[in-house]
C-alpha cells in the first residue's frame, strides 16, 4: 500500500509548532521579565549605594567649604557630584540662607530624591551648616533595560525558531508520517483484506520496539485479528442458528407436549404436530378453529374465560387439569400451563402447553382409592371412615339429623388365626366383608378399621333401625361357617352401637362410645349388640377405663410417674440382711395429687400400656440407684414388678440389658417380681425370660403364689428365688385354719425347693407371730411399714 499524504497531514505539525512557539515565547518573556527585573533592582541598588557614598565621601569636604564660606569651592564640589551617573540635580541649602544649585531638575516622576544634613564638628559638638538635596533620574535606567530586553528577546526568538524547526523535523520523521500510514491502513481496512497486518516503514530497534506507535500498531493488528475471529464466530453462529431453527422446529413439532398459541378471541394461531396428532387432527385443520371445540362441552366456556384478558395477567403462569376431547370423541386428561406472550407483531397471545396425564390421572384415582380403602377386603379404611364420620357429625350438628355408628369386633377370630395361620385369617376377613357388604344400604359406609374390627356408618336412620341392622349383622356372622381345608369354624361378632345426633359430642367421643359399647357386648357374653346409653353402668366402667388411658398416656409423656417403696424384712430377727424392699409406682395427676395404682392398673392392662409403665419404672429405678451409690452399696435386694404383657415383649430383655449397662447397677441387687398368673399363661416364654436374666445375676420372685389351681405343679418349672405368698391366705391366717395350712404347705415346699418365702399383707403382730411359727422367711405389709416415696431411703 503506497504512502499517500493526507490533506491534513500538516495539521498536527502546525499545531505542535504553534504550541512550541507559544510556550517558548511565554518562557522567553517570563525569563526576560525576570532578568530585567533583576537588573532593575540591581541598578536601583547601585544608585542607593552611590547616594550613600556621596553622603559619606562629600559631607566633610562640603562642610569645610561652607565653614570657610568658600563659595567657589562649594560649587566645584557640587559639580563633581553632578558628574556621577544618573545624578541630574543638586541643591545645597545653607543655614545662612544661601542656596547652591547645579544641574537641571528633570521633569519626570521617575526620579529618586535624597536629602541629608551637612554639619561641622566644632569643640566636640555637631554644628549644622546646611542640607544637601539630590535628584537621581531613572529614565537612564529604563533606557538601558529596554535595550537589554530587545537583545534578549531577539536572541530567544532565534533559538526558539531553530529548536522548533528541528523538533518539527523530528516529529515528522518519527511520528506523523507513521500516523498517516496508520490512518490510511484503518481507512482501507475491510472484511476482504483482514489477512494483511499493519507494518510501519521503519526499522525496529530496542528503543522503538515498545513505544506508543508500536503499541498502536499492535492494537490495530489485534483489532484486525479480533475482527477476523469474530467473522469466523459469526459464520459458525449463523450455521448454528440455522441448525437451531431446524432443531427448534423439530422440537416444537415432535415434543411430547402439546403446544397451542391462541389469541384472546380463542382462535388457534398455531399448534405443533404432536398436539394435533394426539387429538387426531391435521395441523392445517386446527389453525383458525376455536380452541373451545377441543374441550369437553362443560369446560369450553371456562376455557374462553381462562383466555380472557381479565383473567390471564401478563407474566403469570396459570395451571389447571382439564379434559380435552379427541376427534374420535375419546377423552384426554391434560395438565395445562398458560401464559401471555408477545406475538410476532407485538400483539398479546396466549401460549398453552398441555401434557397428557391420562395415565397419571388413572393411577392417581387408583392411589386415591388405595389410600381410602383397605387392600385386603376392598372396604373403606379407618382414615376414610373417620373422615366420613367427621362430616356426618358436622352435618348432624347443622341440620339436627340422626345417624348411627356400629363398631364390630369379631369373636374367636384369634383362634382361627393362630390355628390355621394368617392366610386363613385374611380369607375369613374377605368372606365376611362380602357378606356384610350386602347387608348395608347403598348410601351407608362399611369399613375395616383394623385387624378384626369393622365399622358401619348408618345415615339418616333411627336408633331402632340401626339396632335392627346391627342384629342382622350379628345373626349373619353367627350363621356363617368358615371352611379351611378339612376344618370348619364358626365365629361371632360383638357390636357396639352409638347415636350420631346434634348432642352426641365430636367424632372422637362417638368412636369412644361405640368402642366402649362393643367391649361391653364382649364382657356380657359376646356375639351380641350393646347400645351406648348415658346411664349404662357397664359402659360407665368401660368409659372410665378409657379416660384413664389418656391420663396414663399424658403421665408417661410428662414423666409424672413416681417411685415408692415398701420394706421387706426378715421375720427371724437374728438375720442381718441388708436393705430389702419392693419398688412401687404411683401416678401424680395434673393437680399434684398422688393416684394409687388400683385406679389405673386395670385400664393399663386392658389397653396394653403396662409394658410402657414397666419400662419407665425399671429405667427410673436403675437411674435412682446409680445416683445413690452409698445406698446401693448397703442394698441387699430391690424388687421390681413386671406385668404379663412385659413377659411377652421380645424386646424387653434387651431393654433391661441396655439399662443395666447404662446405669452400671449390679444385677445381683435386682429382683424382678412376676405374678403366678402371668408366668403360667405362657410357661415356656416366662421360663426363658427368667433364665436369661438370672444368667446375668438378677433374682426373681413369684408374686401372688397360691392363687392358681395348679400353683405347685408349675413351681418346679419356674427358676425363681422367692415365693410371695398370696395375701388372701396371709390376711386371715390367725382366724382361718385352712389359710394357715395353705401358708404352711407353701412354705414347706419352698424350703424343700430351696426358695425363700415372703408373706404379703402382714397387718398386725398376731399375723407376724403366726408366720414366725410357720418359718416364713420375710414379711411385708402395713404392720411392717406403709409405702413411702423412695427418696426417704436416703433421707431417713
Amino acid at each position: 500500500m503506497g504512502e499517500r499524504e493526507s490533506p491534513l497531514q500538516y495539521t498536527l505539525s502546525k499545531r505542535l509548532l504553534s504550541y512550541i512557539l507559544l510556550c517558548s515565547a511565554a518562557f522567553a518573556m517570563l525569563a526576560t521579565a525576570v532578568q530585567l527585573y533583576s537588573d532593575y533592582e540591581g541598578d536601583v541598588s547601585e544608585i542607593g549605594k552611590r547616594i550613600q557614598q556621596i553622603q559619606s565621601s562629600y559631607s566633610e569636604s562640603i562642610a569645610s567649604s561652607l565653614w570657610l564660606v568658600d563659595r567657589e569651592q562649594v560649587y566645584l564640589q557640587l559639580q563633581g557630584i553632578l558628574e556621577l551617573p544618573d545624578v541630574e540635580y543638586i541643591r545645597l541649602s545653607a543655614v545662612d540662607d544661601q542656596d547652591y544649585e547645579v544641574g537641571v531638575r528633570p521633569e519626570t516622576d521617575s526620579v529618586i530624591e535624597h536629602s541629608f544634613d551637612i554639619a561641622q564638628n566644632e569643640g566636640g559638638e555637631e554644628q549644622l551648616l546646611g542640607r544637601l538635596h539630590l535628584v537621581v533620574n531613572l529614565n537612564n535606567v529604563y533606557a538601558r533595560l529596554i535595550d537589554k530586553a530587545v537583545v534578549i528577546l531577539f536572541t530567544q526568538m532565534v533559538k526558539t525558531m531553530m529548536v522548533s524547526l528541528f523538533i518539527l523535523f523530528i516529529i515528522r520523521a518519527m511520528v506523523t508520517r507513521h500516523l498517516n500510514r496508520m490512518a490510511d491502513y484503518a481507512k482501507n481496512l475491510n472484511l476482504n483484506n483482514l489477512d494483511e497486518p499493519l507494518a510501519l516503514s521503519r526499522r525496529e530497534t530496542r528503543l522503538n520496539k515498545n513505544d506508543e506507535l508500536a503499541y498502536v500498531v499492535r492494537a490495530l493488528n489485534e483489532m484486525r485479528e479480533a475482527m477476523q475471529e469474530d467473522m469466523q464466530k459469526r459464520e459458525l453462529a449463523e450455521k448454528a442458528l440455522s441448525a437451531s431453527r431446524e432443531n427448534y422446529r423439530a422440537l416444537y413439532d415432535h415434543n411430547p407436549s402439546m403446544f397451542f398459541t391462541v389469541n384472546f378471541e380463542g382462535e388457534l394461531i398455531s399448534v405443533n404436530e404432536f398436539g394435533a396428532r394426539q387429538l387426531g387432527y391435521d395441523v392445517q385443520n386446527l389453525v383458525g378453529q376455536p380452541i373451545g371445540n377441543l374441550y369437553r362441552h362443560g369446560d369450553s366456556e371456562s376455557v374462553i374465560y381462562q383466555l380472557s384478558k381479565e383473567h390471564i395477567e401478563e407474566g403469570k403462569l396459570h395451571r389447571r387439569d382439564v379434559q380435552m376431547v379427541a376427534k374420535d370423541g375419546s377423552p384426554l386428561w391434560v395438565r395445562e400451563t398458560a401464559r401471555v406472550i408477545n406475538g410476532r407483531h407485538g400483539e398479546n397471545q396466549v401460549l398453552i402447553v398441555s401434557e397428557d396425564i391420562s395415565e397419571a390421572r388413572q393411577l392417581s384415582n387408583q392411589l386415591s382409592h388405595q389410600a381410602s380403602h383397605d387392600a385386603l377386603t376392598g372396604l373403606v379404611n379407618r382414615g376414610e371412615f373417620e373422615r366420613r364420620l367427621r362430616q356426618l357429625v358436622e352435618r348432624a350438628h347443622v341440620d339436627d339429623s340422626g345417624h348411627a355408628l356400629l363398631y364390630l369386633d369379631l369373636d374367636q377370630f384369634k383362634i382361627i388365626n393362630d390355628t390355621c395361620g394368617h392366610v386363613a385369617g385374611d380369607e375369613l376377613l374377605r368372606q365376611l366383608a362380602g357378606l356384610l357388604k350386602h347387608k348395608v344400604r347403598k348410601g351407608d359406609t362399611l369399613a375395616r378399621l383394623g385387624g378384626d374390627e369393622f365399622g358401619v356408618l348408618v345415615e339418616n336412620c333411627t336408633m331402632e333401625d340401626a339396632e335392627r341392622l346391627a342384629q342382622t349383622m350379628c345373626d349373619v356372622v353367627a350363621s356363617f361357617q368358615f371352611f379351611w381345608g378339612v376344618s370348619s369354624f364358626r365365629i361371632g361378632v360383638s357390636i357396639g352401637l352409638a347415636s350420631i345426633a346434634s348432642g352426641s359430642g365430636d367424632y372422637a367421643d362417638i368412636m369412644s362410645q361405640a368402642d366402649s359399647a362393643c367391649y361391653a357386648a364382649k364382657d356380657l357374653g359376646r356375639n351380641r349388640v350393646h347400645i351406648y346409653r348415658e346411664n349404662d353402668a357397664e359402659l360407665a366402667r368401660r368409659f372410665g377405663e378409657m379416660q384413664w388411658v389418656s391420663k396414663i398416656e399424658s403421665t408417661l409423656e410428662q414423666d409424672r410417674f413416681e417411685l415408692y417403696f415398701q420394706p421387706i424384712v426378715p421375720i427371724d430377727n437374728t438375720r442381718l440382711d441388708g436393705r430389702h424392699y419392693e419398688v412401687l409406682v404411683r401416678m401424680r395427676d395434673v393437680d399434684g395429687n398422688i393416684v394409687p395404682p388400683a385406679s389405673f392398673m386395670s385400664a393399663a392392662e386392658r389397653y396394653n400400656l403396662m409394658g410402657r409403665i414397666d419400662r419407665k419404672v425399671v429405667s427410673q429405678t436403675l437411674r435412682w440407684l446409680s445416683l445413690h451409690p452409698d445406698h446401693l452399696k448397703n442394698l441387699s435386694v430391690c424388687s421390681v414388678n413386671l406385668s404379663g404383657q412385659t413377659l411377652m415383649d421380645d424386646d424387653f430383655l434387651e431393654f433391661i440389658f441396655d439399662e443395666l449397662k447404662q446405669w452400671n447397677v449390679d444385677p445381683r441387687k435386682l429382683c424382678f417380681e412376676v405374678t403366678e398368673t402371668a408366668a403360667i399363661e405362657n410357661l415356656t416364654k416366662a421360663s426363658d425370660f427368667i433364665r436369661s436374666l438370672k444368667d446375668r445375676g438378677c433374682k426373681f420372685s413369684l408374686d401372688d403364689f397360691g392363687s392358681g389351681l395348679s400353683s405347685f405343679a408349675y413351681l418346679k418349672n419356674l427358676p425363681v428365688d422367692y415365693i410371695k405368698i398370696d395375701g388372701l391366705f396371709v390376711r386371715d391366717i390367725v382366724k382361718d385354719p385352712i389359710d394357715y395350712s395353705m401358708v404352711r404347705s407353701i412354705n414347706e415346699i419352698a424350703q424343700v425347693m430351696g426358695k425363700k418365702t415372703v408373706a404379703e399383707f402382714v397387718e398386725d403382730e398376731l399375723i407376724l407371730n403366726a408366720l414366725r411359727n410357720i418359718g416364713v422367711d420375710y414379711a411385708q405389709g402395713y404392720y411392717i411399714s406403709r409405702d413411702q416415696p423412695i427418696s426417704r431411703l436416703v433421707t431417713d
